[in-house]
């Protein structure tokens, strides 16, 4: 085992940790920390697949990164169906905005 591969395997475990952290954030709703976290993640992604070693590593790190994408179709599926609710209430929202607003122009006095 080399320094470049103990290097690279940190790498993909922090971005594991920082997947982990992102799907409680999304279960939990705190959409403005999972951003953040998402952000720093990206970094570390960058940092990692930057690395000169990569490819000759990522056949000894593909268990890790393949559980950060199992990670990810989980917070993918919880923060698509906050989406469509979220876009569902705004559209109910309209509705009834446009409601009252008919209704205000449309009133005697």
């Amino acid at each position: 085992m080399d320094i470049e591969y103990i290097s690279l395997k940190q790498y993909a475990k922090k971005i594991l940790r920082l997947s982990k952290s992102m799907l409680q954030h999304a279960i939990d709703k705190d959409w403005e920390r999972l951003s953040r976290l998402e952000i720093d993640r990206g970094h570390t992604l960058k940092h990692l697949f930057d690395h000169p070693d990569v490819e000759r590593c990522l056949p000894m790190l593909s268990d890790i990164l393949f559980e950060v994408l199992e990670v990810d179709r989980e917070c993918i599926q919880i923060t698509e169906k906050e989406r469509f609710a979220l876009l569902q209430n705004l559209h109910h929202q309209s509705k009834q905005d446009r409601a009252v607003s008919l209704y205000r122009n449309n009133s005697l006095g």
